[in-house]
């Protein structure tokens, strides 16, 4: 079992930027992320093509080029990232044991960054056809140019999903649960450009083909059954906080996401939170102040227990 001051579990936009400050102060912490750093900004900005709302970059950005940025910047100082996966979090006298796939830590605070996942959904054949179904993961329509895919979804997201997708080369259907389109009229005049054909007011209620190979989604429109080709789904049915391994008592708002005060404290003692997994603005660049707040009072709390100006209180 190894000992640490400072845990800090996901390297997305906010964890990096923890990590980052952590190093500089030359702190006795671990960064631990379960996919590759920064995943799930590479995925998002791609799928928007760039972003411009990111402070300091010179020209359009893409979110590989952004990835690179920041992860270049925190391996430069000397920073490491531990591919593992968080299962769970105990408090116990003196910080936190977690537990992960790998090894058992001890540790005195906690700063969890780990973001979102994708929401689940039960459709029929969802298992079977695991390996034509993506989450959140435009950058695996490579492999499906010049084939039927479906986009799930009619939000921001899943408009620009399906915009992406048609640009590189996939015929496109978007699916809609609801009546209308969910997202900003900007997509959905993007969607109307490329000819995108749009099921609204649509249940998915089957993935289908024969042995593993997807060939179709049934779907129902207003009581009508329709089938769809495809060669693969990608849903974007929205997403939930990531926080399945946090077993300990905090305080969330009715979606599940951390509630934080002006510190990226939560209400459990010792534990912080930023990024996306928290209440707060969901970007990337809010992001990182968040983590440098976060890891800033986090190693403020942890300079007052050294001193014995606090004590844990268990919850």
């Amino acid at each position: 079992m190894k000992k640490v001051d400072i845990i800090i579990i996901g390297a997305g936009p906010a964890g990096i930027s923890a990590g980052i400050y952590a190093k500089m102060d030359n702190a006795n912490y671990i960064l631990i992320e379960k996919n590759k750093p920064c995943w799930f900004l590479e995925e998002s900005i791609n799928s928007h093509y760039f972003t411009d709302g990111f402070t300091g970059i010179k020209n359009k950005t893409t979110g590989t080029d952004l990835r690179k940025m920041l992860t270049n910047h925190y391996k430069r100082l000397g920073g490491k990232c531990i591919k593992d996966t968080v299962i769970s979090i105990k408090k116990i006298n003196g910080g936190f044991n977690i537990k992960t796939k790998k090894q058992d830590y001890i540790s005195k605070v906690v700063i969890i960054t780990c973001g979102t996942s994708p929401k689940d959904i039960d459709i029929q054949g969802l298992k079977k056809f695991k390996n034509q179904i993506h989450h959140f993961c435009t950058i695996d329509g490579k492999q499906y140019i010049g084939k039927d895919v479906v986009v799930i979804g009619g939000r921001n997201s899943g408009a620009a999903a399906a915009s992406y997708l048609h640009d590189i080369g996939c015929k496109v259907s978007l699916v809609e649960i609801q009546d209308k389109l969910q997202c900003k009229e900007k997509y959905q005049a993007k969607l109307k450009k490329r000819g995108i054909k749009i099921y609204t007011s649509a249940i998915t209620k089957e993935f289908a083909g024969k042995n593993s190979k997807l060939e179709e989604i049934l779907i129902n429109q207003k009581g009508k059954d329709i089938k769809i080709p495809t060669s693969a789904v990608f849903l974007y049915i929205g997403i939930k906080p990531a926080i399945d391994f946090c077993n300990i008592k905090i305080d969330t708002n009715y979606d599940g996401y951390l509630i934080v005060n002006s510190e990226n404290q939560t209400s459990c003692k010792g534990v912080y939170a930023a990024g996306d997994v928290t209440t707060k603005l969901k970007q990337a660049i809010t992001a990182c102040g968040d983590g440098a707040n976060a890891y800033y009072h986090a190693n403020k709390m942890l300079s007052d227990l050294n001193n014995n100006k606090l004590k844990y209180e268990r919850r």
